[in-house]
């Protein structure tokens, strides 16, 4: 409370300019990404909802919505904008911005659904290496993992999809999206399901021009394909929110991270515009993380 009062006083004497204002934004924006973390790491241990009142009082704890299926999109190739423009506070991931052109392509209006991946389940793709890159068959192997993180039981031939949500199982309507899926599964259903992962760009495109078309995002971070990398042009901040363990090049462990689009219904609405990235290895199934697939 000591620190907060004096960060205000500071605030309220501060020039109204970008170069004045950035270490208060920057600090706003770490919290923001902070009260997800937390919402993501009571998942994570389990808790039970009363352990941590908080987060479901501030609303951190939300319940994804049941949407009846869109027909996929169509896009016609065109340029896209990647990256926020300069001005204001603009996170080291998305500095950079430029334009790039996008073939034409096809991309699910929303992201794969627990009914579309249980028939994945059903079909043995845990047990098939096929359906799986071969750092996704090594990851499998070794975590043991049957289902995605959480999940207790799933598949159309029992009773549909029970996890464990605020320290209890919960069953889960099959029309809500996939969550807590690791980059190797999301992989792996694509492959078995005859589609891909959207590239940046495809899922940039179709976020900021198809949402009259029924593109819907925001309730959950999204993998798409493609190594992580900043920008060119962009510069590290001094917290570094965003740092990747390695030269996101070569054969380093940065060149195995991934790149998540969208938002999670657990953030800040301030961290959910179109040009949010993030970066994140391929095995976190932590995150508040589903995907959604394009035409082959």
């Amino acid at each position: 409370a000591h620190t907060l009062d004096i960060t205000l006083a500071l605030l309220d004497k501060a020039e109204p300019t970008d170069d004045a204002l950035v270490g208060f934004r920057l600090a706003l924006h770490h919290e923001d990404r902070l009260g997800e973390a937390l919402a993501g790491l009571a998942q994570a241990l389990d808790l039970p909802a009363e352990r941590y009142p908080a987060l479901i009082d501030s609303g951190l704890w939300p319940s994804l919505a049941s949407r009846s299926r869109r027909d996929a999109i169509g896009l016609p190739g065109q340029m896209v904008q990647l990256g926020a423009l300069p001005g204001g506070f603009v996170p080291d991931a998305e500095q950079g911005a430029h334009r790039q052109a996008v073939a034409e392509f096809e991309i699910d209006a929303q992201p794969v659904t627990w009914s579309q991946y249980a028939e994945f389940v059903d079909d043995g793709g845990y047990d098939q290496p096929r359906w799986w890159t071969n750092a996704g068959w090594q990851w499998l192997q070794a975590t043991g993992r049957r289902a995605p993180r959480h999940v207790d039981q799933i598949g159309h031939t029992g009773n549909g999809v029970l996890a464990r949500r605020q320290g209890r199982l919960q069953r889960l309507p099959l029309a809500q999206a996939v969550l807590h899926v690791s980059a190797h599964e999301a992989a792996a259903w694509c492959h078995w399901a005859g589609r891909r992962l959207p590239d940046e760009a495809e899922w940039a495109l179709a976020a900021s021009s198809a949402s009259a078309r029924g593109f819907h995002w925001g309730e959950l971070l999204e993998w798409v394909a493609g190594p992580a990398a900043l920008f060119a042009g962009a510069l590290a901040g001094p917290a570094a929110l965003d740092a990747l363990p390695a030269p996101a090049s070569g054969a380093g462990p940065a060149a195995r991270w991934r790149v998540l689009r969208g938002a999670s219904a657990w953030a800040s609405a301030r961290l959910r515009h179109p040009q949010a990235r993030r970066f994140a290895a391929p095995d976190r199934d932590d995150l508040f993380v589903g995907f959604r697939s394009c035409a082959v």
